[in-house]
């Protein structure tokens, strides 16, 4: 008899055939040769010993049929989903959208979090079965699976809890979430499945799960912007309203589609569309709340990003992704949480970017670089400006030496989601 440890909870798989599933040979291959069959993809379930906590998981889940009363588990629920509704991830948002809330609306489910429980086991088995990714949920521990599928994505339980075992970092515990947003709220729930293409995209030729992460990180940096004077959270005004009101916070977007459409976002938006891109690619990453800042930890990799430093300090990404050592003395600083990060990268680079917004387009952009009092342009590294032209490519660097300032030749369109995510 073995024994799996899942969700603080054990899992046996005895001999005797109740639990005992058959290996299943998986031949990696890429989404666009072979499509697996629905069924199969319930064989995975089935077959992997590390899923087994989450099949249990599954088949705990109770959903009551609202016109029949007749009662499933989640592990029907998902049946349907996939070989009755015929979901599949590459599927465009708009059909998504459509085969969830239709199957969905039929049936009370006993949390609010269920459904996007459900919607993300899907995408993780057809990705183990169709996306050729070189790390598999066969090999991963059960604890980190539960960090791909989560049902419950309230950041408070997580800041709690995601550090035990770790005597050596005290102040992690001291985490708490200010704004009162319901968990899962909207935006969490669309970014568990409606950036599925743009992430396969974006991770395409990653050989391993810090690579991953490096891409879509990067990305991020170069996609996002951080409120400010010209573009200020106003511009979520038809969202929700923040409560408690903060000054310079008093709305919310409602949904993803609102953050894409804008670009504006402050530490608590990367945490949640990387955290989605994250689990689409089957790579365990939860939503941390330090001093009221978001902040995204990756189990597998046992790595910290801090929001901010997506959103605002464009520094090379691999200088952002933490490690325990990194994050701690930050952490440990409740004034002015994100300001050592800055003072960290600033001692190194002279000189960093931002990203700003020009109505309907994205460019590079940058202070005016003087040396004072003569206010003549400073002489940039050479390496750092290989650096800042090899990161930021797509929009052709180039240093204005009459305003001292670096800008961007080609600036980036705007893209809503329904073209990003094709």
């Amino acid at each position: 008899m073995s024994v799996a440890i899942y969700g603080g909870f054990k899992i046996y798989k005895s001999n005797n055939g109740q639990l005992t599933f058959g290996e299943l040979n998986l031949k990696k291959t890429t989404a666009a040769t072979v499509k697996a069959k629905p069924q199969d993809l319930l064989k995975i379930l089935d077959s992997y010993d590390s899923l087994l906590g989450l099949r249990q998981e599954l088949l705990n889940i109770k959903a009551k049929n609202k016109v029949t009363g007749k009662i499933i588990t989640g592990h029907d629920l998902l049946a349907k989903f996939l070989v009755e509704k015929k979901y599949s991830p590459i599927l465009k948002n708009e059909e998504k959208i459509n085969i969830i809330e239709s199957l969905f609306e039929q049936y009370t489910l006993p949390q609010s979090g269920t459904k996007m429980f459900i919607v993300n086991v899907a995408n993780g088995l057809w990705t183990e079965k169709n996306a050729g990714l070189p790390w598999s949920l066969k090999d991963m521990e059960s604890a980190q699976i539960a960090k791909i599928f989560i049902q419950n994505d309230s950041v408070n339980d997580y800041s709690v809890n995601a550090y035990e075992g770790r005597p050596e970092l005290p102040n992690m515990v001291n985490v708490y979430h200010q704004i009162s947003v319901p968990e899962p709220n909207t935006v969490v729930e669309e970014s568990s499945y409606q950036q599925y293409n743009i992430a396969r995209k974006i991770a395409a030729g990653a050989k391993t799960q810090r690579q991953a992460v490096e891409k879509i990180v990067s990305w991020g940096q170069k996609n996002f912007f951080h409120a400010n004077d010209e573009y200020p959270w106003d511009v979520y005004l038809d969202g929700k309203t923040v409560q408690p009101p903060i000054s310079y916070w008093n709305s919310y977007p409602l949904s993803l589609r609102r953050i894409y459409d804008e670009r504006v976002i402050g530490c608590q938006e990367p945490t949640i569309f990387l955290q989605g891109m994250l689990h689409n690619l089957n790579i365990p990453a939860i939503r941390l709340s330090v001093w009221n800042h978001g902040v995204l930890y990756l189990p597998s990799l046992d790595l910290y990003v801090h929001g901010d430093a997506v959103a605002m300090y464009k520094y090379p990404t691999k200088m952002i992704i933490l490690t325990p050592e990194e994050f701690q003395p930050i952490a440990e600083v409740e004034a002015n949480f994100v300001m050592p990060i800055y003072e960290k990268y600033s001692e190194k680079f002279k000189t960093y970017l931002t990203i700003e917004r020009d109505d309907k387009e994205l460019n590079i952009s940058t202070g005016s670089f003087y040396v004072y009092p003569a206010k003549t342009c400073i002489n940039i590294a050479p390496g750092e400006w290989e650096r800042m032209v090899q990161n930021y490519k797509e929009f052709e660097p180039y240093y204005d030496k009459t305003t001292c300032q670096i800008k961007g030749k080609n600036p980036q369109p705007l893209n809503p989601l329904e073209v990003l995510d094709k």
